[in-house]
């Protein structure tokens, strides 16, 4: 008999600094400190990074998100995977056969026949590449929640120290490596070198070494495992480079500086606290001068 996954209560609460294993994913993420993802709204603005926070989020479960987590928990939760992804009847999801499975299975994701299979093939993938294979079997924690109070320096030289928080797939002390598993469309080089920058890795990884820091855990090497969901199901392992590392890191001193510039003030304030004048973008004008010349004006 298959025993399922119960549902979890999350109560949010701020936990001390430390290194915390076995968190269940649904307590890190209510944990209300800062994080590369949110630290992301505070690029928008205070008023964004608070309510992310304090536990508004945007952050739709996508198709291609859930693969994701399906194949994260397959490869580094094998026995929380076997209890919580089932195989469902081979039918429509507006089914009445389909819910009536959904209901008797509360807690549980259930997939469709051919897209557990699917995810068991980027399994199999992953561990047909050496390398992957080779940091995955690496004695290490994983699924390892950290946190930490990151010291920063405002202008008038106050030291505020920022509760931050990251959860790392899994460290590789043998290899002084951590990692981090992702899914995308297209692994080559280019395209998971537009992915970098586009999802906010590019300040993941140094935001991940940066809290292993902070407990002694020295990684000089962060790697990205990339499976690509194409039908070719290839895997490759990127190693972020020190630039970007670099940089990295300075982004996100900046958006720490204004957090703590904001928690000693007490004040969120959103995108502009006046009024503003507002213009067309330049791809805009140029279309505007298209459809000018097009239909015979000046």
């Amino acid at each position: 008999m298959t025993t399922t996954a119960e549902p979890i209560t999350v109560q949010r609460v701020v936990p001390e600094p430390g290194i915390y294993e076995d968190v269940p994913a649904e307590v890190y993420h209510s944990w209300p400190c800062a994080s590369n993802s949110n630290l992301g709204e505070m690029d928008k603005s205070p008023r964004h990074y608070r309510a992310c926070l304090d536990g508004a989020s945007n952050d739709e479960e996508t198709k291609s998100k859930s693969k994701g987590t399906a194949v994260h928990a397959a490869l580094l939760e094998p026995a929380a995977f076997e209890a919580t992804y089932l195989v469902g009847p081979d039918v429509n999801r507006n089914s009445n056969q389909w819910k009536a499975f959904v209901k008797a299975h509360p807690g549980a994701c259930c997939l469709k026949p051919s897209e557990y299979a699917e995810i068991l093939a980027l399994r199999e993938a992953v561990w047909s590449d050496d390398y992957a294979r080779r940091l995955l079997e690496c004695d290490g924690p994983r699924e390892l929640s950290v946190v930490w109070d990151e010291p920063v320096e405002l202008e008038d030289g106050v030291i505020w120290p920022v509760r931050c928080k990251a959860r790392i797939d899994h460290v590789a002390p043998a290899l002084s490596a951590a990692l981090d598993i992702k899914t995308c469309r297209d692994a080559s080089a280019e395209g998971f070198s537009a992915s970098l920058y586009n999802y906010g890795y590019w300040t993941q990884a140094p935001w991940y070494l940066r809290a292993l820091a902070r407990h002694g855990i020295i990684c000089d090497v962060f790697a990205f495992i990339v499976i690509e969901t194409s039908q070719a199901m290839d895997v490759v392992v990127d190693e972020v480079d020190d630039e970007v590392l670099e940089i990295g890191h300075r982004y996100s001193d900046m958006l720490l500086r204004r957090v703590a510039e904001c928690e000693r003030s007490g004040e969120w304030p959103g995108y502009s606290s006046h009024p503003r004048k507002v213009t067309l973008p330049p791809w805009a004008w140029k279309k505007i001068e298209e459809r000018m010349t097009r239909n015979g004006g000046q």
